[in-house]
């Protein structure tokens, strides 16, 4: 009951302070729930997406991570490449964590449409969706349906070179993005979303770097994922080539993942997601270059005077320029080296009878994998 009796009092009073201290308590209530506080505000970050949750998972409710990477050829990879996504795979692994990738894709970009991975047990695994050649503007328009579909705890997305390569202007490419991330996160709002920048590119060995307004591109994209984490959203900008990154030392061909590219960027995107809680561990990145392994052994038919060396079986496996070999004769002075062509899975040689060793090694551009294992025969 009001009690006030002051000349001008309003009896309204104590309700109002009562309802101001049940506000404040349901406020406590919420900020006391699970979840990792992330900045909020009333209004969403651009037109067309509201405010978000402003609170980040930081624990499945399965206790299995699912991750969905997004891009182009660079995530996607072809066959022959571990690709950056395995090697975070194999860290989530070292690490204890539960993953499950998830997408509507799966395997590399195979000649032929032959998707091939090594590692039996990532080939089961892996799923993504990254295309060749795709930009934001193919994938934008439809990953609502996808992240509804798939329901991916996380989503790493790296797009926008092609866009630029195609003639969009840095401001075209952000309005894409913009897009991109709507519908990632109108299907899916509590999203933990982690963008990397367009990559440094050259146009071959020692070349000059390829631009296309990559700079004020990037700087477009992080200043969206500012946006998206002070309005609620659980999202990240995870730059791979903010350190040590180079076009030289880390790509094929100055726009692909080498080896030792594919460990420093998934070192990157582990690191942030060990940063936000998903990771309990800092991840380990080897220090020095890593070696493209391929085990690539040729077959050998053999006829007097002449040995046939094929490699049809690894050209399956394989995406390469073309094949070097090295035949070691009856003498160690003996040793010949040969190329076999892109177009040609065998090679024709003339020589003396005697016993004979044939390694091959596999070359993509300026990236020349290790020799594979010796095959030994003899020519009669």
């Amino acid at each position: 009951m009001l009690t006030s009796r002051e000349p001008g009092a309003r009896p309204w009073r104590s309700t109002r302070a009562l309802a101001a201290a049940l506000l404040l308590g349901l406020v406590l209530l919420v900020a006391g729930l699970p979840g990792q506080a992330v900045a909020a505000s009333a209004r969403g970050p651009w037109a067309g997406l509201g405010p978000g949750p402003g609170t980040a998972v930081t624990a499945p409710p399965s206790g299995t991570w699912r991750l969905m990477v997004s891009g182009d050829s660079i995530t996607r990879g072809v066959n022959g490449d571990t690709t950056w996504r395995q090697r975070l795979w194999e860290e989530f692994g070292r690490q204890g964590v539960p993953l499950r990738l998830v997408g509507p894709l799966s395997g590399p970009n195979g000649r032929g449409h032959s998707a091939y991975f090594a590692n039996a047990r990532f080939a089961a695994a892996d799923h993504h969706h990254a295309v060749p050649g795709a930009r934001l503007d193919t994938l934008g328009p439809g990953v609502g349906k996808v992240v509804a579909k798939d329901k991916p705890d996380v989503l790493h997305v790296m797009l926008g070179a092609n866009d630029l390569r195609r003639g969009a202007s840095p401001a075209r490419a952000e309005a894409l993005m913009r897009t991109y991330l709507s519908n990632a996160l109108r299907a899916r709002p509590r999203l933990k979303v982690l963008v990397s920048p367009v990559l440094p590119s050259l146009t071959y060995p020692g070349g000059q770097p390829r631009d296309f307004d990559v700079p004020e591109a990037n700087a477009r994209f992080a200043t969206l994922v500012r946006k998206l984490s002070s309005s609620g959203y659980d999202a990240h900008w995870v730059d791979p080539a903010a350190a040590d990154f180079s076009p030289r030392d880390h790509t094929y061909d100055g726009v692909h993942l080498d080896p030792t590219g594919e460990r420093l960027f998934a070192h990157r995107v582990a690191a942030a997601l060990h940063a936000d809680g998903v990771l309990p561990g800092e991840p380990v990145l080897p220090t020095d270059p890593t070696p493209w392994v391929t085990q690539a052994r040729a077959g050998v038919t053999t006829s007097p005077g002449t040995a046939v060396l094929s490699w049809a079986t690894w050209d399956r496996r394989l995406t390469t320029d073309r094949m070097l070999l090295q035949v070691v004769g009856p003498t160690p002075s003996d040793v010949r080296r040969v190329t076999g062509g892109y177009q040609s899975t065998s090679k024709l040689l003339q020589l003396a009878p005697g016993s004979y060793t044939v390694t091959l090694e596999p070359v993509r551009k300026w990236m020349v994998g290790t020799p594979g294992p010796a095959t030994a025969f003899t020519v009669p």
